[in-house]
């Protein structure tokens, strides 16, 4: 496929004086190669959430989805439609030796779960009347890595033996049956090069979902969502696209499990190379209370097609979904999102966090609410980092999506951050000490129970005239709407990002208004800055989306004799995608368009230039093709960054007329000339308690210097 060049040139309604000529950088971009090929048993064009890791002696390490056997089909909840079942594959690349940009620096693609051919369960999935396999198709890979070269990989599979596993009838999908899913993770002590074989976690008898996995050099731990009744279908009320866990039944659980290597209790010694062996999964949450109404209509199936009796599906008043997992030292944390229990009071839920030891999870746990008990809050995410990172010992910033709406509805991004320790006594603004009930009349009168800061309230009139929101009730400016939060810790200081509108009822229904990518700073002593929108996309028929905010990696094993294997942490990278803008209730689907990217290289005081991170940008963004009816896109990317700030490797999927593929680009900053600028404040602004923040023209000016060199868009590849 063939892209015409076009050029990009930015506006910034600022006056500017231009003096003598100065050196400024914007980043270089590669044009991508595919690395989901036609090898090691894949088919090469139905790669699914590619994911990107670099361990600290340079190896590349990407992790995908892929097809096996175009015969051997399977039904997909979420995108509605039947496909290949998938495996997951991994490849490699050393990228101090090799510039990573042939495929030959790769190592052949490894399939690390092998279940896309096998089946464990026969299910009316096609909904014809007949049994037929249901092969063993893997979902999403969730990775993460450890200094000493582990990579552990988790997912969610339709392949899981044991005789345990359930399906559910979905009427709304044309009466098909479909498996539950179960939890299974591999894991490599080399850097990708072997892979030890993958172990399952949990039977399938609930609905595994939202796996997520974190580990240090001495312990890994794993946690996952169970749903009773399988999983529920979305409501057509958020901007996602269903069937992704975050709606669920009463009863559904957090699940938890860990190895320290012999799973012995053991966590002062290092992970061993093999023979890994994980303790029994255990229930984190307590939402299986045996209460709940039996359903009119016999939903769920055993492994051999008869309905499983009523009394035999676990039931509960309230649901958790979507778990985050993270840690500090050994101190183990999770938050999630959970339906209120009150009995159709309150639709909506609470984000409840937990922290406890790797090695002794407390079973059964009600987690402390840290929301606002009175709103609806989802989508939690936070960020950590060791004791004493910085003065202030900031080890956590935790932060979520709340307000008084339910599913798509208006929002703000609230925030909390901890200090001394990451227990919920260590935050602040501070949470009530009853914090830990289920019991929902006592959720409701919780004292001493602060709100969360309000971030992104009046974003615009913070960002202009330092107005302090941070007390701001979610309602307050009631049209507009924040999500997308992205998060990065560094010492005292934290980077907040969202995706922000300041009408969502012109974004929905007028194409008036749309998402943008906003940053803002948090220091412990001295507050927050104004916030500064990075993305900038002017288009209303065109939204930000899945940004990317991602900071250095830690000193690489060469760092003594390699400078750039050295962190810089004034620096890091913002990406994000774009799409069509399309109200949810529209009968065409948004259409995924390309990928941007800039950094920072002075702690977000400023931003460079944006430039194309994808060759791809979709026929609807409006730019020139060789060929219309050619409507490549680009979405979900994948940034790292090598520790001294000064390359990046990303990668993403991309989708054409042929399919879907794993593409991998590298990135350097160039150097550019552009005219000195003259005018502008250094007064810098003052928000909250005393804090002090920079002024939002300072970037602009800079952005603005580059305007006149018509900033490209890299259009111009072919695929091989």
């Amino acid at each position: 496929m063939r892209f015409k060049k076009s050029t990009l040139a930015l506006g910034v309604g600022v006056a500017l004086v231009a003096t003598t000529a100065y050196a400024l950088t914007q980043l270089a971009v590669n044009d991508p190669i595919v690395l989901s090929t036609e090898a090691g048993g894949a088919l090469g064009n139905g790669a699914n959430k590619s994911k990107l890791f670099r361990h600290r002696d340079g190896t590349l390490l990407t992790v995908y989805g892929d097809y096996v056997d175009d015969t051997k089909l399977v039904y997909d909840l979420k995108g509605q439609y039947e496909r290949p079942a998938r495996d997951l594959f991994v490849r490699t690349c050393d990228s101090i030796a090799n510039s990573c940009m042939e495929d030959t620096h790769w190592s052949p693609p490894v399939n690390i779960s092998g279940h896309a051919e096998l089946s464990s369960i026969d299910a009316d999935w096609d909904g014809d009347g007949a049994l037929e396999p249901f092969w063993g198709d893997a979902e999403k890979p969730n990775g993460f890595i450890n200094p000493n070269g582990v990579t552990v990989v988790s997912w969610v599979s339709h392949y899981c033996p044991g005789g345990d596993q359930r399906a559910r009838l979905y009427i709304e999908r044309d009466s098909r049956v479909i498996p539950f899913t179960c939890t299974w993770v591999n894991y490599s002590t080399d850097r990708g090069t072997t892979w030890e074989g993958p172990i399952q976690l949990s039977s399938g008898e609930r609905a595994a979902k939202q796996d997520v996995n974190r580990g240090t050099a001495n312990w890994w731990a794993v946690t996952w969502q169970e749903d009773p009744t399988g999983l529920e279908l979305g409501e057509a009320e958020g901007p996602g696209d269903g069937a992704s866990g975050a709606n669920v039944s009463g009863g559904t659980d957090i699940w938890y499990s860990y190895t320290d290597g012999a799973n012995d209790a053991s966590i002062s010694e290092p992970l061993p190379t093999n023979g890994w062996v994980f303790s029994p999964p255990v229930r984190l949450t307590d939402n299986v209370d045996g209460t709940g109404t039996p359903g009119s209509l016999d939903i769920v199936f055993d492994d051999a097609g008869n309905p499983v009796p009523q009394g035999s599906i676990e039931k509960g008043s309230a649901g958790a979904s979507r778990a985050n997992l993270g840690a500090v030292g050994n101190t183990v944390i999770s938050a999630w999102e959970e339906t209120k229990g009150s009995g159709g009071l309150d639709e909506g839920k609470f984000i409840r966090y937990l922290n406890f030891p790797v090695n002794a999870a407390p079973e059964i746990s009600a987690g402390c609410i840290i929301s606002d008990p009175e709103k609806n809050a989802r989508r939690v995410r936070f960020v950590t980092q060791a004791p004493n990172s910085g003065p202030g010992d900031m080890r956590l910033g935790i932060f979520w999506k709340e307000g008084i709406n339910t599913q798509g509805g208006p929002s703000d991004i609230r925030f909390r951050y901890a200090t001394g320790g990451v227990a919920p006594a260590n935050m602040t603004p501070a949470v009530s000490p009853d914090c830990a009930t289920s019991v929902y009349e006592e959720t409701q009168a919780l004292v001493d129970h602060e709100q969360g800061y309000n971030v992104s309230s009046r974003t615009k009139d913070v960002a202009s005239s330092g107005v302090d929101n941070l007390a701001d009730d979610t309602e307050l400016q009631f049209t507009e709407n924040a999500l997308a939060h992205r998060g990065l810790l560094r010492g005292d200081d934290l980077w907040l990002g969202y995706s922000y509108t300041e009408n969502l009822a012109l974004l929905t229904y007028l194409n008036e208004d749309n998402y943008n990518f906003w940053i803002r700073k948090f220091n412990v002593t001295n507050g927050w800055s104004r916030p500064q929108q990075v993305s900038n996309e002017t288009n209303t028929e065109v939204n930000v989306r899945e940004p990317r905010l991602v900071g250095t990696q830690p000193d690489g094993d060469f760092c003594n004799t390699v400078a750039e294997e050295c962190r810089n942490t004034e620096t890091f990278y913002v990406a994000w995608g774009t799409q069509t803008n399309v109200s949810p209730w529209a009968p065409e689907a948004p259409a995924e368009l390309g990928l941007f990217i800039t950094r920072s290289t002075d702690a977000g005081a400023s931003y460079e230039p944006v430039v194309q991170l994808s060759v791809a940008q979709g026929v609807a963004s409006g730019l020139p093709f060789d060929d219309e009816e050619e409507t490549a896109s680009a979405f979900e990317s994948q940034i790292q960054v090598r520790p001294d700030g000064e390359k990046f490797y990303a990668v993403w999927n991309q989708t054409d007329e042929t399919g879907t593929y794993n593409e991998f680009t590298t990135g350097a900053p160039e150097e550019v000339a552009g005219p000195a600028l003259t005018g502008g404040s250094s007064s810098g602004c003052s928000i909250g308690n005393g804090t002090s923040g920079s002024d939002p023209l300072l970037p602009g000016l800079a952005l603005a210097a580059l305007a006149w060199l018509g900033l490209r868009r890299r259009l111009g590849v072919t695929r091989g």
